[in-house]
């Protein structure tokens, strides 16, 4: 793989207390626009996350952005280098507006190195626009539905041009047609950079297209297409199951 597009766990285990919550991981993504991280329940997907995000400190092991050593360094270090973290709550201004929101979002600071997204430089009509937001730019955030909260918190983080966007369960609470539009929405900006998406609506999953990643009991358990990690017996006996036909 290109190492100046990958972000990558290497043998990394995690510990809080005597639970061993990630055991000697190692995941690399970028070869793929999108990439879903699946697993039961307590599989360590989230840890995952708050690992590439510099939240969590791995007690061994290594985090990796585009081959470089990024392990220790604080979140705000690891978001200016690229890596940005939307996480399943939407956290918008409530009280500002749809326009403010993303105002403020494109005040913030830049990613430090040149060549994320495209070095396109959006505005934030343009961004309202990808959103499906440009007759509420005067709305109030919290005059939104959730779906619209949650598609207002991905522009706000596109906004920063990242290099890897991480998204904690943006289908969760939707209906079919906010679903939809959040896997279109996600599609188009995966045009844009890598995207990694945790989620366990495997319709949804489905829709996203890309690749998909396994974890079960803080291990790798299989990586591969979506058709692939079906037809695997080992993960629809741990984590498919009945759902997998759904």
């Amino acid at each position: 793989m290109d190492e100046s597009q990958s972000l990558a766990l290497e043998s990394v285990t995690v510990r809080f207390g005597g639970l061993t919550v990630l055991d000697d991981l190692s995941l690399r993504f970028g070869h793929s626009p999108i990439s879903s991280l699946i697993g039961p329940n307590g599989a360590g997907k989230t840890t995952v996350f708050n690992t590439f995000s510099g939240i969590v400190k791995p007690v061994s092991g290594s985090l990796l952005l585009n081959g470089k050593d990024m392990t220790g360094h604080s979140p705000i270090e690891i978001a200016r280098a690229g890596v940005v973290r939307k996480f399943q709550v939407p956290t918008v201004f409530h009280n500002l507006s749809v326009g403010n929101n993303l105002k403020v979002a494109a005040q913030s600071p830049r990613i430090e190195t040149a060549g994320s997204a495209k070095d396109i430089r959006w505005s934030t009509g343009d961004v309202a626009e990808k959103l499906g937001l440009s007759s509420k730019m005067k709305t109030l955030a919290a005059e939104l539905s959730h779906g619209e909260r949650q598609w207002l918190e991905i522009g706000m983080a596109f906004l920063a041009h990242p290099r890897f966007l991480l998204l904690d369960e943006p289908a969760a609470g939707l209906g079919p047609e906010e679903s939809d539009h959040t896997a279109g929405l996600i599609r188009t900006i995966s045009e844009f950079c890598k995207t990694i998406v945790i989620e366990h609506d495997m319709r949804f999953i489905r829709e996203l297209g890309g690749d998909v990643t396994v974890l079960h009991q803080g291990r790798l358990l299989k990586q591969g297409t979506m058709e692939e990690i079906e037809a695997d017996h080992i993960v629809r006996d741990v984590y498919l199951g009945r759902d997998a036909d759904a």
